[in-house]
């Protein structure tokens, strides 16, 4: 490589680049992946501290579709919250950087 004719010592330079994500390090955890009770909220926390940049994905599938609702913190943590309207198995799915989060791909039974 030159500049203004004249050759970089070095160059060309060899540069590592890395993922910038581990969604193994993402954890979700809280109440509302246990059980729950129809008609009342169900809350949970997803925290993605020290796993990079990435976006967060999530589904709450069941025999309805639950209304689901999710703050940011803005520390690093996620609120979420649905609302099972009906008796059933319930699947709490979340992603992050499209990859799925270890262990959030479970039944729960309301």
């Amino acid at each position: 490589m030159t500049y203004e004719g004249l050759r970089v010592p070095d160059s060309p330079f060899t540069a590592g680049v890395v993922p910038g994500c581990d969604p193994s390090r993402v954890k979700v955890y809280g109440p509302g992946l246990k059980s729950g009770t129809v008609n009342k909220p169900q809350t949970f926390t997803i925290e993605t501290r020290g796993a990079g940049q990435g976006g967060v994905g999530l589904s709450v599938v069941g025999p309805t579709e639950p209304k689901i609702g999710c703050v940011d913190n803005h520390d690093g943590t996620l609120t979420v919250e649905y609302l099972p309207n009906s008796v059933g198995s319930y699947e709490v799915a979340v992603t992050f950087a499209e990859q799925p989060v270890p262990g959030s791909n479970e039944w729960r039974r309301m």
